[in-house]
């Protein structure tokens, strides 16, 4: 396994955030050396659509051979029976169904926006492991949990006070599209080697921000290992 330390639960983290519930997080390791072992002899796609993310990810093809290798090891744990147990025994989620498990190559360039509505409109528990992370500070990459909904509600409300009559909508929709930092319900820096598990309330989204050129190198990679359960 990749994870290394333990695990602890922030309690009662649902009455100070609101649309997600629960944060749990491992304590990370700096001495994991992901760069070799998730390159080699992988196969890699961009994702899409652009409009909404810009990503290499594992070919799917790839991840379903019978070869064994580090890489597809990670994603078969994450789709596991013992995995969702080990979910339930952190969260008392009972985990019915999740999504195919995806590892994520990023490099400077790399985003993704705000899901369609479709996609935060069920409660659900995510997993997010950062691999690979460079040492030296980076700009952007972090993943950010916000209620876009409420933004945007919120955002049309100051524009009708304000008389802007229809521009209040625009304004709103411009907000939940730019939601960062500070509108956050709960944000996950990239932090090497760390295991997140978020519970999101119906409403709540996540994307993760544009990872800036400022301090990132194209020749050096790193990994972000994800998939989303329901009850």
């Amino acid at each position: 396994m990749f994870v290394h330390g333990r695990v602890c639960v922030a309690a009662g983290v649902s009455e100070r955030v609101g649309g997600v519930d629960v944060h749990v997080a491992a304590e990370p390791r700096a001495d994991t050396d992901a760069d070799g072992a998730l390159q080699r002899d992988v196969e890699w796609e961009w994702s899409g659509p652009l409009h909404q993310r810009r990503y290499e990810q594992v070919r799917a093809q790839w991840a379903q051979r019978d070869e064994k290798h580090v890489v597809r090891g990670a994603l078969r744990l994450l789709a596991s029976s013992a995995f969702c147990r080990l979910l339930h025994a952190c969260t008392d989620i009972q985990v019915q169904h999740h999504a195919p498990p995806q590892l994520q190559r990023w490099t400077p360039g790399s985003f993704t926006l705000l899901p369609p509505r479709e996609h935060y409109q069920q409660p659900r528990l995510e997993v997010v492991m950062y691999l690979g992370v460079p040492q030296r500070r980076i700009a952007g990459a972090s993943t950010l949990y916000v209620a876009p909904e409420d933004e945007a509600a919120g955002a049309a409300s100051a524009g009708g006070a304000g008389g802007a009559g229809g521009a209040g909508s625009t304004g709103g929709a411009a907000a939940a599209a730019g939601a960062g930092a500070g509108a956050a319900l709960v944000t996950l820096p990239p932090v090497n080697n760390a295991l997140n598990l978020v519970y999101c309330d119906a409403g709540a989204a996540s994307f993760t921000e544009y990872l800036s050129r400022l301090g990132a190198r194209a020749d050096e990679p790193f990994y972000i290992l994800t998939c989303t359960y329901k009850e």
